[in-house]
Order: structure tokens, then sequence, then C-alpha cells
């Protein structure tokens, strides 16, 4: 890597930093108008927004109603995250969480956490896609919506149509075993790291630019594995393709055949066949890791 590109990414490190910088607050919204307002205040830095609230930074508490979550967000050794669990687990969980979690606030079913960095290894999320993290950088409104008309018929495409029958299902069969032979794909298990390697040089045998993507948490975790294939006419335009391979459980090995071996194997399998062609826009396909403690990778 360039000495520039090095001085550059240290540059936005640093601005990023200072961007989000402010309390951690959360407001509620009720439609999606309201949402879309606050996404147009510049004093607002939105991290994560669903259809009841939006958490955000900001410097300029008082001029919202708002629930303050944390002073000063991310200056410290520490994450944020957002866990719904079961009713009838909630004390349990929660109590198996001390030491570890904060509990910032509740809302509904939800619970505002913050976890220091050197134990977010340590968080058990209460469920199957019953946790997420809140990311320190902003999040964005999509920019498109694309209408089409009821009942217009069109024609199949004889190209669509070449590529679709291209799929080999013994193919998708086979990967999907063989992440499930790894047995244990937890975020920090050896067999995650050997699938990780092994997704990575399946990448580069299709001839894509591999990058295994590497991010913090905990005390270690394996890495997002994206491969690259530059668009012809727009490459700075993506598509983005993507599962994750990581797998988890309460107890005992979690081969993880459905959650989600085999999305990973249809982000192969898709690979495998787009790679045979030219596209106008760049395609990345990605295996992330770490999806099952709060979505990290």
């Amino acid at each position: 890597m360039k000495i520039s590109k090095v001085l550059l990414l240290l540059m936005l490190v640093v601005s990023s930093l200072q961007a989000f910088s402010g309390e951690l607050v959360l407001i509620k919204t009720d439609n999606y108008a309201t949402t879309k307002q606050l996404f147009l205040d510049e004093n607002l830095k939105i991290h994560y927004f669903n259809d009841e609230y939006v958490i955000a930074t900001t410097d300029d508490v008082d001029n919202y109603d708002c629930v303050i979550l944390d002073f000063n967000a991310w200056a410290s050794e520490k994450n944020y995250y957002i866990a719904w669990p079961e009713v009838s687990m909630k004390s349990s969980w929660a109590a198996s969480m001390y030491g570890v979690a904060e509990v910032l606030y509740e809302e509904g079913t939800a619970m505002f956490l913050s976890v220091p960095t050197d134990k977010e290894g340590m968080l058990v999320p209460p469920g199957q896609d019953a946790m997420v993290r809140i990311q320190p950088v902003a999040a964005r409104l999509p920019q498109r919506t694309l209408n089409f008309s009821k009942g217009t018929m069109i024609d199949p495409d004889p190209e669509i149509e070449q590529i679709v029958a291209m799929v080999e299902v013994d193919s998708i069969m086979a990967h999907i075993q063989h992440l499930e032979n790894y047995m244990n794909r937890k975020y920090n298990a050896p067999g995650g790291y050997a699938a990780q390697e092994w997704l990575a040089t399946y990448f580069e045998s299709l001839g894509l630019e591999v990058e295994v993507m590497d991010f913090p948490y905990g005390n270690g975790s394996h890495d997002n594995v994206i491969g690259v294939l530059q668009g012809a006419l727009y490459p700075d335009e993506y598509v983005v393709i993507g599962g994750h391979y990581d797998s988890t459980s309460w107890s005992g090995d979690c081969p993880g055949a459905d959650d989600n071996a085999s999305g990973t194997s249809g982000v192969m399998e898709i690979a495998r066949i787009m790679s045979q062609y030219e596209w106008d826009r760049t395609l990345i396909f990605c295996a992330w890791a770490t999806e099952e403690v709060g979505l990290v990778g």
C-alpha cells in the first residue's frame, strides 16, 4: 500500500472519530417522514434507525426530545449494542451479562448496552438475530426506489436464462457440506479460521481480487473474506452480494448448515458464474464474519 494511501486512511480515521464525538442519543420517530427529516439535520449523525427510533450522536441535545444513552460516545474503549432478548429470558440473560455489558436504557423489548472493547468477546447474543452493534459511522437512507408497473409482462432475457442455467446444485450442496464439516465456525473457533482461508482460496481461484478484511472484536475473530470483480464501465459503482459464514449455538457443535453455510455457498456459486462475464459495475462478493454476535463483521 502506498504511503499516500496510508496517510489518507489515517486522516479519515481521525476525522471520523472527531465527527462522531458527542452524546449518543435515542430519538423516537413515528413515521418515515420524521426519520427522513432527522437525516437532513446537520446537527445529528445517525448511526442506526428503524421504524420506531434513531440512534445518533449530537453536541446539541437541548434541541431534541431525546434519551441520552451515553456521553462523549466512542471516546473511550467501548462499543454499543442493541439486544432484543425474549421477555421470558430477559432477566436471566441480563444477569449472565453482568460485568460484561452495562444496560444504558430499555425501550420495549430492546436493551441498549455499552461494552468495553476488551470484553466484547464475552458478549453472548440473547438469541438468533437478536443483537446488533451500533457502528460509529453515518447511516444512510435508500437513495432511490425502483417502481415497477403492475401487470407488466416481460419476455425472458435469453442471456439471463443462460446464466441461471449454469447454476450447479451439486456444487452448492458440496460447499454447504464442506462448511458444515468444520463443525464449529463460531467467531473465534479454529474451524472458522480454516473456513476463512478456504473461502479466500476459492475466490482467488475465480480470478477475483481478494481481501481478507480484519476488524477489531474482543480478543480476536475471523475476518471478512471479500472478492472483487472490477466493472468495465462504472468501476466506482458497486453491487454487493454477501452471506455470513460464522455459526453459533447455545451448546456443543454448531455446523450451521442453514445459518448460514447455505447463504455463503449461494454467494460462492454466484461468484463462480458471474466471474466468467464482464459487467458494467463492480461486483463485490462477501463472506461476512462475526455476524452471530451482533452483525459485527
